[in-house]
């Protein structure tokens, strides 16, 4: 997909499990220190009642947003995570971005399953593509994975938003689809 960017990797080989949390912090910061204006940071979460949720966190050269969604009861937390991509998405649609934006997910799966874009059949990963595929035209788009719970800034606060839209029982459920 021209102009859209897969990064599953840190600029080293890192083990999530046995890596120290401040190297691995370190490495993602050198990575977020060096992206230009417009950053996306999303996350996903589910709590013991199967209440699930997404959080997305998106700073521009003169904006900030903040945004929660409940999602359908019983979905797992990969699909929140692609729910709160799409959103993310959705926010940029509408919004005055520079020549590049970049996606900070700590789901490495969700990465590669969009980065294998020719196999996607969900829905939620088919409107993913199609927004992406939009605003390639005119930006540069880069999807880069970063560790979770390693005192990421901005990936803390799209997980603090995710967790409590979980559980806002005043949101009805969406129906979960698996097409």
């Amino acid at each position: 997909m021209p102009g859209v960017f897969f990064h599953t990797n840190l600029p080293v080989q890192v083990n999530k499990q046995k890596d120290h949390p401040t190297y691995l912090r370190q490495l993602a910061l050198e990575i977020i220190n060096d992206i230009p204006v417009v950053v996306v940071k999303d996350d996903g979460s589910r709590n013991d009642s199967d209440c699930t949720g997404s959080g997305i966190y998106i700073t521009t050269h003169n904006q900030e947003l903040k945004i929660q969604r409940r999602n359908p009861d019983f979905c797992c937390v990969f699909r929140s995570e692609q729910i709160a991509i799409d959103e993310g998405l959705d926010s940029l649609l509408s919004l005055s971005c520079s020549n590049e934006i970049w996606i900070l997910t700590d789901s490495r799966s969700s990465i590669q399953h969009l980065a294998n874009w020719h196999r996607v059949r969900d829905n939620t990963g088919m409107n993913i593509l199609n927004k992406l595929k939009s605003l390639s035209v005119s930006y540069r788009i880069h999807l880069q994975w970063i560790p979770s719970h390693v005192n990421i800034q901005g990936n803390e606060l799209a997980d603090a938003l995710a967790k409590p839209s979980a559980a806002d029982a005043s949101v009805p459920s969406a129906p979960l689809t698996y097409m």
